[in-house]
């Protein structure tokens, strides 16, 4: 009898979607890249300081390495899929601002821009999903930060000087970059209904 294939399932909190841009989309309606390059930022500075973690503390933590977790496992789906942008953008159209933000009157928005793509990468972000995973593998990106969180929480200091704290900044930020682009150019429902654009 032929083994019928399950089905991916992806995760944004704690929902469930079979669809991955569903999912996506679900992640960063939740929160915005701004506010996941504080958490990962903040996570990264702490974990090498005698400060300790205390914005919303436990929780905060918790919560956010559930999203990197997510936001791994959708980043290594496209990777494995070998998916291609559908859209075609020209090197003149770098700085369109509908190409990176639902806030095109904002001034604001500009805090949407990747910072850490290649411009190949932020032409077509499933490029920056080879380049990630190419090189790294979910756990070994999510061990990673999650030692340098449990650092980060501690106000003595336990430097984890086997990882390579700038490469796992420039993963997750290539990474939620990547994603972000996809949710704002090809995500245009969440659940059947129109996405909100912000003025």
């Amino acid at each position: 009898m032929k083994k019928i294939k399950k089905q991916p399932v992806f995760k944004a909190g704690e929902e469930k979607y079979t669809d991955p841009y569903q999912a996506l989309t679900a992640i960063f309606s939740r929160c915005s890249l701004e506010s996941y390059r504080h958490f990962v930022t903040q996570i990264l500075l702490l974990s090498s300081s005698e400060e300790k973690y205390e914005e919303n503390s436990f929780y905060e933590i918790i919560s956010g390495l559930k999203v990197i977790r997510q936001i791994l496992k959708l980043g290594h789906y496209f990777y494995k899929k070998n998916i291609e942008s559908p859209l075609i953008i020209q090197d003149h159209d770098l700085f369109q601002k509908t190409l990176f933000s639902t806030r095109e009157e904002d001034t604001q928005c500009w805090n949407q821009r990747p910072l850490t793509l290649t411009a190949d990468e932020y032409k077509n972000p499933y490029i920056a999903f080879r380049s990630i995973f190419r090189e790294s593998s979910v756990r070994e990106i999510y061990s990673g930060f999650k030692e340098l969180a449990e650092d980060a929480c501690n106000n003595y200091m336990n430097k984890q000087e086997s990882i390579n704290t700038l490469e796992i900044y420039f993963l997750l930020m290539k990474l939620f970059e990547a994603c972000h682009l996809i949710d704002i150019r090809e995500v245009i429902h969440r659940n059947g209904q129109l996405k909100t654009r912000l003025p």
